[in-house]
């Protein structure tokens, strides 16, 4: 990974673009979210700390995936619109490739990007139905397990789009045979399909990775 070391528009605090397919950092000290442009740094507006969770898993922690290293760098938290959050991790890899380890009621589904073949137009958002076979999407077949709207509420670390707290958007869910999984995200035009599967943490190098455990205050009689 190449560094690039800059200081906040916002506060002057250190800040580090440490892989290059970053977009956004969130600065650690005023949580302002700091954007890379061809113009130099940009501020865009204040991000939310992540709420507390028990989730296992952490910025900087490091896993393996078909046999290619992998490390934690981002997160982002979403809130769904009938209630509940989830977290959305970003992975970046020793070769290269971009991943997000999404981490919702204990499960974990790892996905990359993939371009669409030449040709294929996915079906519209108010389209979809559940249990819908979904065509086109590169991988095994896929039906639609959730669809819905959510909004993005916090985020740490770097970030490979241009994050901004608040925004709202809408996506689909599809699963299939063998953990097979994917996610459209319906906030671009066209729609950008992500695809992989339902992992384990043991599977991706990470069964080590524990909650943090808090420590209780005690109190004793005198």
């Amino acid at each position: 990974m190449s560094t690039l070391q800059a200081h906040c528009p916002s506060c002057g605090g250190p800040v580090e673009f440490k892989a290059g397919s970053t977009i956004v950092v969130v600065c650690p000290y005023c949580r302002s979210a700091i954007a890379r442009t061809d113009r130099g740094l940009e501020d865009i507006g204040k991000i939310a700390e992540i709420a507390d969770s028990e989730s296992p898993l952490r910025l900087g922690l490091k896993g393996t995936y078909k046999d290619t290293r992998f490390e934690l760098t981002g997160r982002a938290q979403m809130r769904h619109e009938l209630g509940g959050y989830w977290d959305e991790w970003y992975a970046t890899f020793s070769n290269g490739w971009v991943g997000w380890l999404a981490e919702a009621q204990g499960r974990f589904y790892l996905t990359f990007y993939q371009p669409l073949p030449q040709g294929v137009t996915l079906p519209a958002f108010n389209d979809l139905q559940l249990g819908q076979n979904v065509e086109g999407v590169p991988g095994p077949p896929l039906m639609v397990q959730e669809r819905g709207h959510a909004t993005t509420v916090a985020a740490d670390g770097e970030i490979p789009y241009k994050l901004e707290g608040g925004e709202q958007f809408a996506y689909a869910d599809l699963a299939g045979k063998n953990n097979a999984f994917a996610t459209i995200d319906y906030s671009m035009s066209p729609p950008w399909v992500f695809v992989g599967e339902q992992v384990t943490l043991d599977a991706i190098g990470l069964g080590d990775a524990k909650p943090v455990q808090r420590e209780a205050w005690q109190t004793s009689a005198a």
